[in-house]
This record gives structure tokens, sequence and C-alpha cells, in this order.
């Protein structure tokens, strides 16, 4: 141990304490003292010296403990109240005092905490918090229930001149419908399914569908489907995803599911039926026809150009406009498709959206003001991470609406729908279904240590970096491709993304993100069928999901006619797997995750990803060397540093052989 703390750098981060707290019980008091004095020069020296003056004071040497307890003290910050700021320090400090003289300790502790207070430690909020370490050090042993009477008292006297509460609150002298901790736990969620943060959402998501698989929670999806059209669709989805194994689970829902086949959304009807229909419940009696609105009826004047992409202000908060290709532009290209096969023209229909969005949300919830409230709440709660806008989730369900409108005044027939069905569906339920791998051992790391003050020396180093790119995946399997997002949580939040996807050699030139093949909102039940015509240079297809409530939305896979071409079968055991006749498996999509990608600096010390790549087995690569001959593999690599909130990139993109 001494001779690597003679090895180490003076501002090593290398976190000693455990190792000191399992050596120091087996050393000598003279060691003890060396330790001592090489810790004294340790970034983290007050909790290092404080676990060796409590070795000293377990052998009743409490000289030795309290004066090395007093150099851990001198080393302490006023901030180390908080172990949320440095671990602690004044906590673990007066700790190692108390264990070696308890009353002359908890005077000194006592000392510490008013001087403190009343100089230079301006956050006491903090000391609240962490009462449970603090009051120990304090008073010993204690009661907690003592402590409320106290504070009690306190708050009665600050605000005595205020209105006294009322003995019974609106909304709180009701007992909860089940008061248990499951139930409290699954309100939670629900409260969090349709959460502006994707992240954040699919989180609450899963969480939801595991408690309704281990029937833990009674009625967990109930409060979702008598929600908004959002909350609906999202309660559907999760009993889809649920029901996929699992019919009986959907059952007690049957009557609400029934109902929602009539929604005036499209998106929940349409969820809603597939249900019903999969479930084999009786069919809802339609009601009569309805009259178009006259809206889509009046001859309006050209838009003008849309330039409101362009008036972020510094913030990135959208300006408030009364153009409805503005509001509701987020899904023009769904508004046109719509549009043409109703035969009524496109800004009549997104006219018709701004009008449904004021008649089921207050326009102020998704105004500019409305945004900069939810970023504040965001951020208030430590979710400063990406979010979806206000405007774009709002006017995407009255855009389902507007749908649901045309199609029962027959100006949309089933023919129409079924040709919208790709975009206007709202998720993919067994995606759901799905979690991600730990992140790969193949997959490299950005760096191994932090980078620090070197980001633009790193950042430059991008055509040194080939090597990060996956070419082996895990049991001897060969990358054909891959789509990667690295990123450490320190300042400047240096990022990597990383792509590369398998061509026949003398493929024709393809733009920086390879995949020349992608399609738009396909499912996993409906990805083995797909076809394509001739064959194509790019062996993956690439999916691009619009709207989607299910996560993960975009995915990679080997081009579906490829594998039916070489025989193979596809299976529901794996992401996209496909097996040879002796059911060996040929290929696979593999999704892992190693935390949230979106996650906010500073966590000096993580590093987060996501990605998927299609892997091969040896003999699923001989199988299209055979058929395509030797393949060429095209990969970039792109850099990105974030410099006064402005991102920085730099990218390298090359070819070689596969071997």
């Amino acid at each position: 141990l001494l001779q690597l703390l003679g090895e180490a750098v003076p501002d090593s981060w290398f976190k000693w304490k455990p190792i000191v707290a399992r050596i120091a019980p087996k050393a000598d008091p003279d060691e003890l003292k060396t330790f001592a004095e090489k810790f004294s020069r340790s970034s983290r020296a007050a909790e290092l010296l404080a676990t060796i003056s409590e070795s000293f004071a377990e052998r009743s040497l409490t000289h030795d403990a309290w004066s090395v307890g007093e150099e851990a003290l001198a080393e302490s910050k006023a901030y180390g109240w908080d172990p949320w700021y440095d671990g602690g320090s004044r906590i673990a400090a007066m700790r190692a005092l108390i264990r070696a003289d308890p009353d002359r300790g908890r005077r000194l502790a006592w000392k510490m905490l008013l001087q403190d207070l009343t100089t230079e430690y301006w956050y006491p909020q903090t000391i609240v918090i962490h009462l449970r370490e603090i009051l120990p050090l304090l008073v010993g042993d204690y009661d907690p229930k003592r402590i409320w009477p106290e504070v009690e008292a306190y708050v009665a006297g600050v605000f005595q001149h205020d209105e006294p509460v009322p003995d019974e609150i609106e909304d709180f002298h009701d007992a909860p419908r089940r008061d248990v901790a499951e139930q409290a736990v699954a309100d939670l969620l629900v409260n969090h399914a349709c959460h502006p943060a994707p992240s954040v959402a699919y989180g609450a998501q899963r969480a939801l569908l595991e408690l309704l698989q281990e029937q833990l929670a009674e009625g967990v999806i109930g409060p979702l489907l008598t929600g908004t059209d959002l909350q609906q669709a999202t309660g559907l989805m999760i009993l889809e995803a649920a029901s996929v194994d699992a019919p009986a689970l959907a059952s007690p829902y049957s009557e609400a599911i029934t109902e929602l086949s009539l929604s005036p959304n499209y998106g929940v009807r349409y969820a809603a039926e597939h249900l019903r229909q999969r479930l084999r419940l009786e069919a809802a009696i339609p009601g009569p026809a309805v009259q178009l609105p006259k809206i889509y009826e009046l001859l309006l004047p050209p838009a003008h150009a849309s330039t409101i992409a362009d008036m972020r202000d510094e913030h990135g908060l959208l300006p408030d406009t009364q153009e409805p290709a503005e509001i509701a532009g987020a899904w023009i290209d769904h508004v046109s498709a719509v549009a043409d096969l109703a035969g009524v023209p496109a800004r009549n229909v997104l006219l018709r959206i701004v009008e449904l969005m004021r008649l089921v949300a207050d326009d102020t919830s998704w105004s500019k003001q409305g945004e900069r409230e939810l970023r504040y709440l965001l951020d208030r709660a430590g979710l400063e991470r990406p979010y979806v806008r206000p405007r774009a989730l709002i006017s995407q369900q009255c855009m389902l609406r507007a749908v649901a409108e045309l199609a029962d005044a027959g100006c949309l027939d089933a023919e129409d729908l079924r040709r919208l069905e790709p975009l206007l569906r709202p998720f993919d339920a067994r995606l759901i279904t799905k979690s991600p791998r730990r992140r790969l051992q193949q997959v490299a790391l950005i760096s191994p240590t932090r980078l620090d003050s070197g980001l633009q020396e790193w950042q430059a180093q991008v055509s040194d970096a080939g090597g990060n790119i996956a070419r082996e995946g895990p049991e001897e399997t060969v990358v054909i491709a891959e789509r990667t997002t690295v990123r450490r949580l320190e300042w400047g939040a240096p990022t990597e993304e990383r792509r590369s996807v398998c061509f026949r050699l003398q493929a024709p030139t393809v733009d920086e993100e390879f995949f020349t093949a992608s399609i738009r909102n396909c499912t996993v039940d409906e990805y083995p069928d797909l076809r394509s015509d001739g064959d194509p240079d790019c062996l993956v297809l690439a999916q691009e999901a619009r709207g989607f409530l299910s996560q993960p939305s975009n995915w990679l896979a080997i081009n579906p006619a490829i594998a039916r071409d070489l025989g193979w079968r596809s299976s529901s055991s794996g992401l996209f797997q496909w097996l040879a006749e002796d059911e060996r498996v040929m290929e696979e999509s593999i999704w892992w995750s190693d935390g949230p990608v979106d996650e906010t600096p500073p966590h000096f010390d993580d590093e987060v990803g996501e990605g998927w790549l299609v892997v091969v087995s040896p003999e699923g690569l001989q199988a299209l060397t055979s058929r395509f001959g030797n393949l060429q593999r095209k990969a970039m690599i792109r850099r990105i540093v974030t410099e006064d909130g402005r991102p920085l990139t730099k990218s390298h993109t090359w070819e070689e052989n596969v071997e």
C-alpha cells in the first residue's frame, strides 16, 4: 500500500477509503501513523484520516485517535456536512472524534456546526436533509419522534399570524382507494408514463408493465384508460404488450377497451380495436355518421413561408405564432398524406388541428411560456434531459383526432386507413417487452480516464479512433452494422457517435449515416415479411420511427429479403433473429444500454451509452459472402464537444474490407 501511495499523483481520484478500511485493522500503530502522514496530502484526506482515527480508537489508543481525528477535521470543509457534496468530510471527521472521546467530540460537533452555519456555510437546508447522519453526532442515541414536536412548534411560531389550516383539506379528507405501498408506487408511475422526457416515460412504462405482469398493483392501468388521449394510448400500449404472452392480464379492462375502440382519437381507436380483436371481445356499436366540420370546406389564403425553426431564442424555445403550419409543423408529412387521401386541403387540416388543440388544452400549456414552465419544473426535479415540446405532443394527438373526424364523415375509407396505418399507428407493443443488454465488452470506451481539459485534443484525434468501431461481437460473431452513441458526463459532454454497415464491394456512394435502405414505423411482427426489389447493396435496414410511444423506436436489422433468400427462418427468441434449418442462430440484432445517454453533466467518472449491433455467426458470414462475394465495411466516427452551449463536431469516414 505504501508503495502504491508513493506512485500516486497528488491529484489522484482513486478511491483509497475501502482499501484503507480493510488494511487498517491489520496494521500496527506505527504503520497507522505512517498511513496518516501519507494520506494527509491526499485529495480525500479527511475521510481517510477519519478511518485511521477510528482504527486507533478501536484499540483504545485515545490520544492517537483524537490527534488524527483533529487532522481529519482540519482537512474537512464547511460544506462537508453534506454527503452529496464531498462525501461528508465534516461528518466523517466528527464521527471519528466522537469515537475517540464522546463527550468532548459532541461539544466540538455543536461548536463546529454553529460556526459553519453562521459563517461560510450558506445552505442550512442540506442540514435538514441529512439530519439522520448529523443528529447522532450531536446527541448520541435519540428518538426521531421527539424531533417532530420541536419542528412543529418552530413552524407554528414562524407562521403564527397566518390563517389556520382547516381540519379537512380538499382532496385529502378521503382515504386512498387502496392505501398500500404497491398502489402508491403504481400511482407514481402512472403520473410519469406520459412524461415529456422520453427516457422517464419509457422507464415508467416498463415498470408498469412489470407490475401488471406480476399482478402487484390492482387496476394499475385503469387511471391511464380514463385520462387524456395520450394517457389512453399509453395504457393500451402497456395492455397490448402484457397480453402478447398472457391475454388474461387485459381481461379486467375489457369494458374500457371496447369503449375506447370508438374514441374520437384515431390512434386510441386503432390501438383499442386491435386489442379488442386479439382478445375476441364484442364489438362496440358505432354511433351515427357525423357531419364534417365546415372548417374543412373553407377557402383559406396560402400560408406564408415558415421560418419558425430559425426563430428559436437563446434558450432554444420556439416563439408563439398564429400560423397553423408552424404550430403543427412537426406532423406535416402525416397531414399531407391524410389530406391527399381525404381529398381536403392540407392547410384546412392544419387549421382544424390547431382548433382542436385549443379545445382539448389551454393554449398557455403549449405556448412558449408553457414550455418555459415545463423546462423549469424539469430543471428543479434534476431532469435536465431532452424532452418533447408540449405543442408537438398535443398537436400529434389532435392530428389523430382530425383523422378520426375524416374517417367518421366518410372522407377516409378502410383502404385509406390501411395505407395510412404505418404513419398513424401509435406504437409497437412487442418492442416494449424487450430489455436492452448490458454494454458489451466489444463496445470500446471513449477513454479509460477523464478527459478534463484535453477535449479539443481528443476531438482532433478522431482520425486515429478507427479501432473503436466494433468488428467482432459476442461468441465469435462478426458485426455487419453498428449504431452506437457513447458519452462521458464531464463538462463539455464529449460524445462519440459510431456508424458502420457492410455492403457488397463496389457499392455506390452513400450518405454519412450509411444506411441506404431505411423503413418507417415498421413493427416487429411486420419485419420478417418485408419485401425488397432485386439485390440491395446494403445488407441492413434502419428503422426510422415518427410519433411512436414505444421504445426503442429506431433499430437496425438485417434485410429480411436477404435472410429469406439464404434460406433462414425468422425466430422470436431474440431481436430480429434468423435461424438456419438446423436451428443454429445465423444472425440477430443486439440492443445494449449503459445508462441514459441523455443524462447531463457533471458526473465526472461516468460514461453512458446506447447502441445497436447487427451480428452474424461465422457460418452466417460465409453464407453472405457466398451469395454476394467479399464484403466492404463503410464506417464513420463523429466526435462532439459542447462549448459555450454550442456543439462542435469533427468526423472521420473510411472504408475497409471485412475479414
